[in-house]
Order: structure tokens, then C-alpha cells, then sequence
């Protein structure tokens, strides 16, 4: 990555600091190292992040590559890993909100673990606009969470900031809704985008759906324009679990993502002993090598394109 300005020196570093945080739980993409150097030639400075290979690749790509939806059984699975990570980013002391969680940021590891990733986005601001602020301001703020959320996951509060709503960890729980809605019916709610449709939080379930029928009422709690109707991630998940015992839905249970004919490429297992930690250790050490090495690579790769 590159950071041209101070501005986006500033919110790499943001990145850095907030995965390195909340990095260790099995549901969010495990950091391993970052390194910076300042390019004077090209005014800029360069970061390298390097975190653990998730050598399942992007959720998406295996939910495109299935030839029939996925049940509730194997639905509600998927969604309990997504709402643990993000439990593990809202309950902390310094609650972290992601503000970018959608299909696109979830990967899996060799076993088919979710993978949370993309914290570029992430902050620990909350806003509460009142009457006090003035047009510049909410105009201001509305511009800043442009450049850091994806338009058809961006909850009501943060598309029209005159109705004085707080702009907080309920956002994440907006975006969760949307993502249950694609698990279960594989196209977005919002799919065009259209700021009145979110605003007025106006979706269809498909006619005489039964499949997901189940999960009807959590996603629509979840998809409210008020934040302060919707469930927090404590709340979420606890009616996650109520609604599949009713069910009877393990939620420990793993969805066989990967296609029979092809085996994934299995990772190291990390121990917890001396000789691995030096081994991190010495790739920490290393990072900026690394980096120098992947430029170098990058200049003559260009260079030879060039001529």
C-alpha cells in the first residue's frame, strides 16, 4: 500500500494498529507483521502488511461456484463465525467498528474457517449529530463515510445524518443483515443501491420462500432504519443461537464449502513454542527486506512492460 499524503498515512496506520489489536480470534485474519519506508524519490511511503494465508480464498468465490443454495442448516453456520468476529470487535473496552463488513471482506482458511479481513475502514469514532451541528459539519462527516463504506451496505444513519440517529456499532449490525439477506437468496437487498430504498429500509423476501423463511424476522430486525431498533451484536447472536434450537441447527457445525474434486492447500500449524516465536520473530524482522524485495520486483516488472 501507499500513502501519497498525510491523510492516507494517517488511516494505513489506523490499520495497522486496529488488526494488530484485535488480531487472535479465530474469526478474524491473523496479523503477522508491518513495515513502512519512506520513499523520497517518489514522495511517498510504501507499508507492507503481511498476515496469515487464508488459502481458501474469498467466501464469494465458492458461493458463485455452488449449483444450488445453501440451506438454513449451513446458512446460520457461516453467519455465527461473521457475528463472532464482530463480537470480538464490539465488545472490547475500545469497541471497534468495522464500518466495511460485506460478502467481499470474508475469507477461509484451509478448514473452511471465516476469516474477517480489510480493517482499513475500521475506527473507534461514534458520532451523535444534534441539533447543534451545523450543515458543514453533517456534510463534512457525510463525505468522510463515503470514502470508507460501500454504498449497498451503508446503513440509513449514515446516508442522511439530518435525522440526528448515532452513528455507531449499529452500523455493523445493518451490515450484518445484508449479508444474511445474500447468504440466503445470493443477490444483495439493495442490490442497485438506491439511497431511498435503504432510508426507508424496503426489501423483498422471494414470494413463497420457505428455505429461509426461519430467518424472515432476524433479518428485518437487523435491516431497520432506526439503529436504535436494531439488535447489538450480544443480542444478535443470542438470538442466533435461540432461532436454531428451535431448529435444531448446529452452529458449530462447518458448511462443505470447498468442491469434492479439489483439496485446499493445507497451512503450517503454529505451535506455541520457542522455535516459532523466533521464527515470527525473525520474519518481523525482516518485513522491511521483504518489502525492499517485492518493490524491487514490482520496478523491474514494470521496467520490462515499458520496453
Amino acid at each position: 500500500m501507499f500513502a501519497g499524503d498525510k491523510e492516507s498515512y494517517k488511516t494505513i496506520n489506523r490499520e495497522i494498529c486496529i488488526l494488530k489489536s484485535v488480531s487472535g480470534h479465530e474469526n478474524i485474519i491473523q496479523f503477522v507483521a508491518a513495515a513502512s519506508e519512506n520513499s523520497q524519490a517518489a514522495r511517498r511511503y510504501e507499508f507492507l502488511i503481511l498476515t496469515e494465508l487464508c488459502t481458501g480464498g474469498p467466501l464469494l468465490n465458492h458461493l458463485r461456484g455452488r449449483q444450488k443454495p445453501f440451506e438454513m442448516c449451513e446458512i446460520y453456520p457461516i453467519f455465527y463465525q461473521v457475528c463472532k468476529a464482530v463480537k470480538h470487535l464490539h465488545c472490547r473496552s475500545d469497541p471497534v467498528i468495522h464500518r466495511d463488513l460485506k460478502i467481499e471482506n470474508l475469507l477461509l482458511d484451509h478448514k473452511g474457517t471465516i476469516k474477517l479481513c480489510d480493517f482499513g475502514s475500521a475506527t473507534t469514532e461514534c458520532y451523535y449529530p444534534d441539533s447543534s451541528w451545523s450543515v458543514q459539519k453533517r456534510d463534512a462527516l457525510a463525505e468522510e463515510l463515503k470514502k470508507f463504506t460501500t454504498p449497498m451496505y451503508r446503513a440509513p444513519e449514515m446516508l442522511n445524518l439530518f435525522d440526528d440517529y448515532p452513528i455507531n456499532q449499529k452500523v455493523d449490525i445493518w451490515a450484518l443483515g445484508c449479508i444474511l439477506y445474500y447468504l440466503c437468496y445470493m443477490e444483495h437487498p439493495f442490490e442497485d443501491s438506491a439511497t431511498l430504498r435503504i432510508l426507508n429500509a424496503k426489501f423483498n423476501f422471494p414470494e413463497n420462500d420457505e428455505r429461509c423463511a426461519i430467518a424472515h424476522p432476524l433479518i428485518c430486525n437487523l435491516i431497520q432504519p432506526n439503529p436504535n431498533n436494531r439488535y447489538d451484536i450480544v443480542a444478535l447472536i443470542e438470538q442466533l443461537r435461540q432461532s436454531a434450537e428451535v431448529y435444531g441447527i448446529d452452529l458449530q457445525a462447518r458448511a462443505d464449502l470447498f468442491p469434492t474434486n479439489v483439496k485446499s492447500v493445507s497451512t503450517p500449524v503454529m505451535e506455541n513454542n520457542s522455535s516459532t516465536t523466533n521464527m515470527l520473530e525473525s520474519l518481523k524482522g525482516q518485513a522491511g527486506s521483504i518489502l525492499k524485495n517485492i518493490r524491487d520486483t514490482s520496478t523491474r516488472m514494470r521496467n520490462s512492460i515499458q520496453k
